[in-house]
């Protein structure tokens, strides 16, 4: 099963809200105004695994078009987090991993050091000790500071 959104979300009183993408609606820095896009689908390399990612584009462009992005894979557990755009602004990915019963179980923060660039991490386990459980729900959301998040998008470990 795959799942698409294509949203603008906006930082409004400390609250994300999602909503359709208008011009009224889209996240901005400086100088662009971004939507968010999202997509899961079941892994091709983990069987009960789903991928996940979630972008920033441009609005009036086409999603492929993104310049930051976070995609979860399942088949090892790895975060790929992108930053396309050399301009200023750096690339975040914020991920959350719920156990089968829901329990709320690990946190992580991943920043980009430079403006540009992808980087790759194993997101292991709570205590670092192997890969999250399969089964386990890995929730992933990309942001950039000054203008706001995509939406948050699950993936199953």
């Amino acid at each position: 099963m795959r799942t698409k959104a294509i949203t603008a979300t906006a930082l409004v009183g400390g609250v994300m809200l999602a909503m359709a993408p208008t011009a009224a609606s889209a996240l901005s820095t400086a100088d662009t105004e971004y939507w968010s896009y999202t997509d899961s689908s079941s892994s091709e390399d983990d069987n009960g695994g789903k991928d996940a990612v979630g972008a920033l584009y441009p609005k009036g462009s086409e999603p492929g078009d993104y310049h930051y992005r976070a995609e979860f894979a399942a088949y090892g557990e790895v975060l790929t987090l992108q930053d396309l755009e050399s301009d200023g602004y750096h690339a975040k990915a914020y991920v959350n991993v719920y156990d089968e019963h829901g329990t709320h179980v690990d946190k992580d923060t991943f920043i980009l050091p430079e403006d540009t660039g992808r980087e790759t991490y194993n997101l292991g386990t709570p205590d670092g000790t192997g890969n999250i459980p399969e089964g386990h729900k890995v929730t992933i959301q990309v942001c950039i500071d000054g203008a706001g998040c995509s939406q948050k998008i699950s993936g199953i470990a």
